[in-house]
């Protein structure tokens, strides 16, 4: 892999999280004076990946009821029991993170207008996701 001033990508296997260490080195060589050899300069950095970047890794079969859907102020998930809910931005940034009692709104009026993930999780540990269009 080779990284050019200060970019770098990162990708895992989906459904997969990415745990292990990225090791960058520097080799600096002393060419005016050979007895010094060459001096390597390394960093390792420990890697775990545990959110998504994109939509694609959403899985169909635990989806959650967002309503309204555009929304513009406030949203509603259809569920029955409390949940704790967070919402990405398409970049994989949290925007917001909440908890929501079943019969309750999340208030969504402060986000910028676009495409957004949103997570839930119950007490059981289960996680939902789905789509939400914010106006």
């Amino acid at each position: 892999m080779q990284i050019s001033e200060g970019n770098l990508l990162i990708s895992a296997p989906k459904g997969t999280n990415a745990i292990g260490d990225i090791t960058i080195q520097r080799s600096t060589e002393y060419k005016n004076r050979p007895e010094y050899g060459t001096k390597l300069t390394a960093v390792t950095i420990p890697v775990t990946l545990d959110a998504f970047a994109g939509i694609g890794d959403i899985n169909a079969d635990a989806s959650l009821d967002i309503y309204p859907n555009p929304a513009s102020d406030f949203i509603s998930l259809g569920c029955d029991e409390p949940l704790s809910v967070e919402i990405f931005s398409m970049r994989g940034a949290r925007v917001m993170s909440t908890q929501c009692m079943p019969g309750e709104s999340i208030k969504v009026s402060s986000l910028p207008a676009g495409l957004y993930v949103v997570t839930a999780t119950d007490t059981a540990g289960q996680r939902f996701t789905a789509k939400l269009m914010k106006q």
